[in-house]
Order: structure tokens, then C-alpha cells, then sequence
């Protein structure tokens, strides 16, 4: 028998998602697979089932579209049409072209890249008391990005960048509030998006006349190959999402991933003990996936822990019915993948890191129904084995030359703007080996 939303319970006091997340997310995750509530004045939908998360993901465009936070990013984050809010007929050709070079195979091919690009930035690292890992992270990830993407050309670019990430940031957390926010009208958005076009034209019009061994050059290569060229508007577009979704999750992760290996000194130096036996290898990139396998471990576990970007959002565009409720065209669905991934019935002590907890190829049916760093269906994030390459190599590399100390084993305080993120993230020392 099916059921109006109407019957669904109402819960009309949450505190806002985004805003208040840490306060969204214990009251939620007590309110059974499914609720009404109120975002911004307008009602919509969550759901704490990993079942029906599932089941929204894979929903096929004519029954589901851009969900209103991602809407707003599609402002705030300057990401155009890029494939992340396309729910088009345009976003399988341009689906086509992106998943060639981020690849298994593909992203292995830049691992010299990525190999050499992280161990010089490693190489750079001071020993000091005042480790913060947001941002050495993210300066790390950049260059690893910027040398895989740009050949390394982005290196005078990188303020432009930074400055970006700092406007888009504080612009999301607007527009997640207040829908009718325009992030253009500020004269530093404006700016700040307008440096970064420009930069990104140009490196555009650049392996448009001269590819090089680079992705933006296989992307550009792949884009022209297709039945529809790329214009390099489109181009620009799938490049900022890639800047976004290439650099922030994965430096978040790797800092959250910082934390954990300082307060776990004996994950620490077994991870040490593994990368011993391939250190200063000239093949690092090709070999430490099968003699370093706790880097992977690492990286798969601190996003159970920490799954950078948790909130997952849609809106009914057609006929859909869920669990045996009809939803309502224009329906916002919203989730969050912090609380299947927090669930004591399907994880163990969740809230404690371990490796066993998603065991490589031996998860139980419920873990893996319950693990989703990534998503699902056909908006499953494209740079997937970028980044779990990326950051388990840099993971193993960092062990090489480096431990890092906890000054203070407090458990972490978590907030939102569009990742998910550490307030304050926590001063740690950094040692040489």
C-alpha cells in the first residue's frame, strides 16, 4: 500500500544541515529511516536508511535532479555545467570524456607524476611543533594537483586558487541558507572566479595547441575525440569541478587521516615498517599498493570516520516512490553518509578507527550497503581512484620521511560549509624519522 509524504513524520525544529550540522546530524540519526523537515522555510525529505540512499542515487534522471545544496554550489562554487550538477542529455558524452583518463588505469599512468610532485613537497616539510594539517595538506594536494593537471604550470596560480577555495567556501554556507544569495554580487567572489577563468582559459588554449603528458591534456585530447566536441566553456566548467573535487576532499581527508595517525602511534609505525622495504625506491608509485597495503586501509577507514563529503542531496522531478511513499515533484531529498557509515549495528565501535571495520574485499553485505565516501549510480564521483591513489600514496610517503604527534588526544569537533571539516583542526607536532 502506498502513502502520501503527508504521512511521513514532520520534525519542524531541526537546526539547519549545513550550518548547525554536528546538531542536525545527533538529532537525526535518532529519527528512524525517514522525515520531513523544515530547510530554509520549504519542506523536504531525509532519509537515514542506507537502502533508500541507495535507492535515490540510482534513480534515473527523469525521476530525480540537482538537488538545492549542489544547486546553490553550482552558484557559489562557480562550476557552471559542469557534470556534477548536469542532469542533462549532455552529461553522458561529457560522463565519457572525463572517465577515460581518472581511470584505474589512467590515473596509474600520472603516478611518476604524482610520485615526484609529493615526495619534493614532503621533502620541503620542516620538523616543527605547529604541524597544521588543513593547511599542509592542502598545500600538498594542490601542487600533487596542479603538476598531474597543469604539468606544474599552476605553481604562480596557486593565491588565485587559494583565494577561490575562500570565497566559494564562505559562498556556499550563504547560499545553503539563503537560496536568493547571489555569491557574483560580492566584488571578491567576482574577482576571485574571475582570476581563476582566466587562468584556466589559458591553460586551455594552451594544450589545445600543444598537448603535453598531462590529464588536462587527455582531457582536452578525449573531449575532441568525442561525437560532440567540448567547447572550452565546457572544458572550464568540468576543470573547476575537478580543482574542487581533486583538492579539497583529498587534502580534508589526508588531515583528517594526520589526526588519526598521530593519536595511533602503532598504526603509525607499522605503516613505517611497511614503506621500509620500498623507501627511496625509484618505483614507489608502481609498487606500494602491494608492499604498503595499510596506506589503502587508512585512507578507506578515515573516510568511514570522516567521509569528507557526507551531505548528499536531490529533487524529485518525476513520478517516485520510495519505501512505499510517493514523493511530490519538486521534493528536496537529503542524506547524509556520516550516519550508515556511524551505525554501531553495522560497525563495531564505530566511532574508534580500525581497519577492520571495512576490511579490504571482506566487508559483510551490510558494511558495504552502508559505505558510501563515493556515492552511488550514476553520479558516483568520477575522481574516485584519483583520489584513493593520491592520498594512499602520499599516506605511505609521508611515513618515509616523517611521524606525526598528537599534542592533544581530544576527540575532534566536526562542522560543514561544503566538506566536512575539523573546528579547530588540532596543532600536532611533526618529526623526522
Amino acid at each position: 500500500m502506498t502513502q502520501t509524504i503527508e504521512e511521513v513524520p514532520l520534525i519542524p525544529d531541526m537546526p539547519h544541515p549545513v550550518a548547525e550540522w554536528s546538531n542536525f546530524i545527533a538529532r537525526a540519526s535518532a529519527c528512524g529511516p525517514m522525515f520531513r523537515f523544515l530547510l530554509n522555510g520549504e519542506e523536504a525529505l531525509w532519509l537515514n536508511d542506507p537502502t533508500l540512499m541507495r535507492m535515490l542515487l540510482k534513480a534515473p534522471f527523469s525521476e530525480v535532479g540537482v538537488g538545492p545544496l549542489i544547486k546553490g554550489f553550482e552558484s557559489a562554487g562557480g562550476l557552471g555545467f559542469a557534470i556534477t550538477v548536469n542532469y542533462s542529455d549532455s552529461w553522458r558524452p561529457r560522463h565519457h570524456v572525463l572517465q577515460r583518463p581518472l581511470s584505474h588505469r589512467g590515473v596509474r599512468e600520472l603516478g611518476p607524476l604524482l610520485h615526484e610532485s609529493l615526495r619534493t613537497s614532503l621533502a620541503s616539510w620542516n620538523a616543527t611543533d605547529n604541524f597544521d594539517p588543513e593547511t599542509m595538506m592542502t598545500d600538498l594536494i594542490l601542487d600533487a594537483l596542479g603538476t598531474t593537471l597543469f604539468s606544474g604550470d599552476h605553481r604562480e596560480f596557486i593565491d588565485v586558487i587559494h583565494a577561490f577555495d575562500v570565497e566559494r567556501n564562505a559562498a556556499f554556507v550563504k547560499i545553503s541558507q539563503d537560496p536568493a544569495y547571489i555569491p557574483s554580487e560580492r566584488k571578491e567572489f567576482a574577482q576571485a572566479l574571475g582570476a581563476l577563468d582566466a587562468f584556466i582559459y589559458s591553460m586551455i588554449s594552451t594544450r589545445r595547441a600543444a598537448p603535453r603528458e598531462d590529464l588536462l591534456s587527455r582531457i582536452v585530447t578525449s573531449a575532441l575525440q568525442g561525437d560532440e566536441p567540448m567547447s572550452d566553456q565546457e572544458l572550464r566548467d568540468e576543470v573547476v569541478g575537478l580543482i574542487y573535487a581533486g583538492h579539497k576532499t583529498t587534502a580534508n581527508t589526508l588531515a583528517f587521516a594526520s589526526c588519526i595517525l598521530a593519536t595511533h602511534p602503532d598504526i603509525q609505525e607499522t605503516l613505517a615498517a611497511q614503506v621500509a622495504a620500498i623507501a627511496g625506491a625509484p618505483d614507489f608509485h608502481e609498487r606500494w599498493e602491494e608492499v604498503v597495503p595499510l596506506a589503502s586501509e587508512i585512507v578507506t577507514e578515515t573516510l568511514r570516520l570522516y567521509p569528507v563529503g557526507d551531505l548528499i542531496d536531490r529533487t524529485v522531478v518525476g513520478t517516485f516512490e520510495m519505501n512505499g511513499v510517493v514523493l511530490p515533484e519538486g521534493l528536496p531529498v537529503l542524506f547524509s553518509t556520516f550516519i550508515p557509515h556511524h551505525n554501531p549495528e553495522v560497525f563495531e565501535a564505530p566511532e574508534e578507527f580500525s581497519t577492520s571495520h571495512c576490511p579490504a574485499g571482506r566487508m559483510t553485505a551490510k558494511q558495504k550497503d552502508s559505505y558510501l565516501p563515493f556515492s552511488t549510480g550514476p553520479k558516483v564521483c568520477l575522481g574516485i581512484h584519483l583520489a584513493t591513489y593520491e592520498a594512499g600514496l602520499a599516506l605511505a610517503l609521508l611515513a618515509e620521511r616523517w611521524t606525526l604527534v598528537s599534542q592533544d588526544e581530544k576527540t575532534l569537533s566536526l562542522s560543514h560549509d561544503p566538506l566536512l571539516y575539523a573546528k579547530p583542526w588540532p596543532k600536532l607536532s611533526l618529526v623526522a624519522r
